[in-house]
């Protein structure tokens, strides 16, 4: 859970554009990763992650709050591309 967090407050890698008017151009428009991280008195921060940047390998374009598109680093995805399932506790050791 914390990796997850650390992940959507420090992800950005390189700003894009302020208040695009087209969202699908980054994939934005249909994210495919959407998380929301709350602070518990209120106050949630949201990031997006749509499609691949198409001169970098290693980037996707993200949208946050507020909507500033930006780059974020292959590893953000992999971090952020987690099923809600994979938080319950099993009662494992």
């Amino acid at each position: 859970v914390q990796r997850v967090i650390d992940t959507a407050r420090t992800g950005a890698y390189k700003f894009i554009e302020e208040s695009p008017k087209d969202l699908a151009k980054y994939g934005l428009d249909k994210p495919q990763i959407t998380v929301r991280v709350n602070d518990g008195r209120g106050t949630s921060q949201v990031l997006e992650i749509g499609s691949k940047a198409p001169d970098k390998e290693t980037l996707y374009y993200a949208k946050g709050v507020p909507d500033a598109i930006f780059t974020v680093q292959a590893f953000a995805y992999g971090d952020l591309n987690v099923k809600p399932d994979a938080f319950k506790d099993t009662g494992k050791k």
